[in-house]
Parts: structure tokens; C-alpha cells; sequence
């Protein structure tokens, strides 16, 4: 059984009635920013940070702090944690990914049955999050679900996918991209990168590019699956509209093939490096960790991170919560106030009283329209843009933009 350390409550918790999120990750590679502070919470616990590849890693409650709506929005006051395991991204996916060993998923689901139990001695609903490779552990959440069939009624649970889509889409309206843009999605066939490439149709995409993993030598699986995704996105073309769909195998060529003017990164499978794309390319990293690296010539390319959201200050009043008597503004998702996508779909569900299961890689389109206006009346919008933790105004995107319109 996996250690799990609860949150220390306080005695005169007022908002242990509210409604409960409690959303799981893991580190992020060493020297993150968000690592960093989950060290310095288990640093406040008392807790020594376990070495990397340890078999029982620990689960930590790193951020704690309430979430507030609008007033007349029809959401709800929210309390969230957020549980990390004490292992670093890459080694936790070596282990997740482990066809004869669910360790990873088990700790992560100590974590969640500890928070439901704990919800349920509060009579308050619980909403679980699964963040990061969570996913992978979990199998997109169906994995707890099938060993805990006698739950399903006591607790709602997300992967959380439809928010980043719904953000990354507003992002694309903001950054001023045009009908008949050429886009590529690399990573298209995953089930974030599935939903990316049918939500890109409601924008009018001149082109659209599913980039996917070559096959081994004798094997067509994966062609066959873009066929399969392609058949998908084309089929929701609407008839007075131009929008042709490929696929594509190689994302070293890809995206220069096909003179994409966008690129949306929805897998950190292989890392996207500058010679990939053609100069004047927007490219939308949705990674975590980010697929694209700095130390590379970007020059003539503009690199975002997106799929985070920020909130407005009076949504978080006491920010991220504190650690170590520090009140926490940024927890290393591109800015103050700014949150995984994931995590804020999970918010907002809880906040409306959404009950049910969205789990599996496929999820309907609709779930994207539902974060689009929902997550905006709980006061989370698309993150302002950010290059490598560099700020960059909404003006700068657009005129890069612009630029590049007739290339």
C-alpha cells in the first residue's frame, strides 16, 4: 500500500462543507518550478523526498486552496487538493506504461480511495482529477472504475482531456488565426490529439495534418488508426465548408510537407525541434513536460505553451494556498494563477454539481463545448501567452500572425 499524507486541516475549517476536488499528478522533472515546491511541501511535512525509481514513492498533498465562482454564475464554492506522487514524470510513465505492473496505478488509487474516504466522513461530494500520466496509469480513469465498480455512484471522476482542448481552442481565436488555416496535430491519434483534430473543424481549418507514430516494419496498425481518426474529423466537415484532412507518419517532415502555419504538440512522445517546422510557424505545445525544449534555435517561430488556464483573482482569494507559510501565485504552469487544464476542467465540474464518469481515451465533442462555457462562467479562462516562461502580449501573437498569413 502506497504512503499517503493527508492534508493537514485546521480545526476551524469553514469550508469543509463545500464540494471536494481532489486531483492527481506526480513531480515534474528535477528543477520544474512546480517540483520545487513540492519539495518544499514535503519539506513542511516532515517527509524526505524519496530517490527516483524508489518501488513506494509516496503520495504527497501539495496545494490546498478554495475556489470561489462569480456570484450569479450557478456555480458553486469548491475546496481542491491537489496529491502528487514523489516521483519524477519520466520514471512514473516508464512505470505506468508496464503492461505486467500496475504500481503506478496503485498509487495513485491509495490516494483517491484516502480523499473519498475522507469526503464521505464530511458528507461533502468528491470529484477526482486524474492529471498528467495519471491518465496512463489509470487508463484514462477506466482502470479505477473496473476495479471499484460499488463506487461509481459515490464519486465523479475526469481525466479532465476536454478541458485543455476547450482552452487550446479559445487560444487559437485569440492568437487571431484565420478560416482556411493549415494546421498539423502531432500526436493526433492520442486521446487528447483525437478530440484536437475534430474540435479543429469548428474553426475552419483550410488543412488538416494527423501526425502519428510510424509503423514497425510489416505493420499497419497505426496508419490504419489516422485513416481511421481521419474518416472521423472529415465526417463533422460540414458541406459549404473546404477543409481537407491527411495523415501524415513522419513528424520530422510533416509539418514542412504541408506548409502547416499551425502546429498543435499533443504528445511529448518525441521531442519537436526547430528544423521540424518552416519559419512564421505558431506552435502550441499542450505537453507536460513540454515537448518543446529551449536551447534550440526558435528564431522566425513562435512557440506557446497552452492547455492552461488562468484564473481571475477573486475566483482563487487566497491564491494556491500556502506552503511553508509562503502564499503560492505560481505553481509553475506558466504564470500567476494559471493552472493545468486538466485540473481546471475538474474544478468546474465539481463546481456545477456535474456528477458521472468521463473516462476513456473517446469522449463526444460536446464535453469540449460544455468546458468552453462552463469553465469561463467559474472565472477560468485560456492562459495569457507564454514562451518558455517568457511573457508575450496578445498583440505580438496576432501580428506574428499576420505576418505569416500567406506563407
Amino acid at each position: 500500500m502506497s504512503r499517503v499524507f493527508m492534508p493537514r486541516r485546521p480545526g476551524d475549517w469553514t469550508e469543509r462543507s463545500w464540494r471536494r476536488v481532489a486531483f492527481f499528478a506526480h513531480a515534474n522533472e528535477v528543477g520544474h518550478l512546480s517540483t520545487v515546491l513540492m519539495q518544499k511541501r514535503a519539506e513542511e511535512y516532515g517527509i524526505e523526498w524519496p530517490e527516483s525509481g524508489s518501488d513506494n514513492p509516496g503520495i504527497l498533498p501539495w496545494l490546498s486552496f478554495p475556489v470561489v465562482p462569480p456570484a450569479h454564475s450557478g456555480a458553486e464554492p469548491v475546496w481542491c487538493d491537489f496529491y502528487v506522487v514523489m516521483e519524477n514524470a519520466s520514471v512514473f510513465l516508464k512505470r505506468a506504461l508496464k503492461r505486467d505492473d500496475d504500481t503506478a496505478y496503485r498509487w495513485v488509487e491509495a490516494g483517491a480511495l484516502l480523499a473519498l474516504s475522507e469526503a464521505q466522513a464530511d458528507g461533502v461530494p468528491l470529484t477526482i482529477g486524474w492529471g498528467a500520466y495519471t491518465k496512463v496509469a489509470t487508463n484514462h480513469g477506466v482502470r479505477f472504475l473496473e476495479r471499484h465498480p460499488d463506487l461509481q455512484d459515490q464519486l465523479s471522476t475526469t481525466h479532465g482531456d476536454a478541458g485543455p482542448v476547450g482552452l487550446l481552442r479559445q487560444a487559437i481565436r485569440l492568437a487571431g488565426v484565420a478560416p482556411g488555416f493549415r494546421v498539423s496535430v502531432l500526436g493526433a491519434y492520442g486521446a487528447i490529439g483525437a478530440v484536437i483534430s475534430r474540435a479543429l473543424v469548428a474553426l475552419e481549418a483550410g488543412q488538416i495534418t494527423l501526425i502519428g507514430r510510424e509503423d514497425k516494419e510489416g505493420e499497419i496498425k497505426n496508419r490504419e488508426r489516422l485513416e481511421r481518426l481521419a474518416t472521423s474529423v472529415f465526417g463533422l466537415v460540414p458541406k459549404h465548408q473546404a477543409t481537407e484532412v491527411l495523415i501524415h507518419q513522419d513528424n520530422t517532415t510533416a509539418c514542412k510537407d504541408h506548409r502547416s502555419q499551425l502546429v498543435i504538440v499533443a504528445t511529448s512522445g518525441a521531442p519537436m525541434l526547430p528544423d521540424h517546422v518552416l519559419p512564421g510557424t505558431l506552435i502550441l505545445d499542450l505537453t507536460t513536460p513540454a515537448a518543446c525544449q529551449p536551447g534550440h534555435n526558435w528564431q522566425d517561430r513562435l512557440v506557446l505553451t497552452t492547455g492552461c488556464g488562468e484564473f481571475s483573482q477573486v475566483v482563487v482569494p487566497r491564491n494556491f494556498g500556502d506552503i511553508a507559510g509562503v502564499n503560492i501565485l505560481d505553481v509553475g504552469a506558466g504564470g500567476d494563477r494559471i493552472i493545468w487544464g486538466c485540473k481546471g476542467e475538474t474544478i468546474t465540474r465539481s463546481a456545477f454539481g456535474w456528477h458521472g464518469h468521463l473516462v476513456g481515451q473517446a469522449f463526444p465533442l460536446g464535453e469540449v463545448d460544455w468546458c468552453d462555457r462552463h469553465c469561463a462562467l467559474v472565472g477560468l479562462g485560456p492562459q495569457p501567452p507564454v514562451s518558455f516562461d517568457v511573457p508575450v502580449s496578445h498583440r505580438e501573437v496576432r501580428e506574428f500572425v499576420a505576418r505569416n498569413r500567406d506563407n
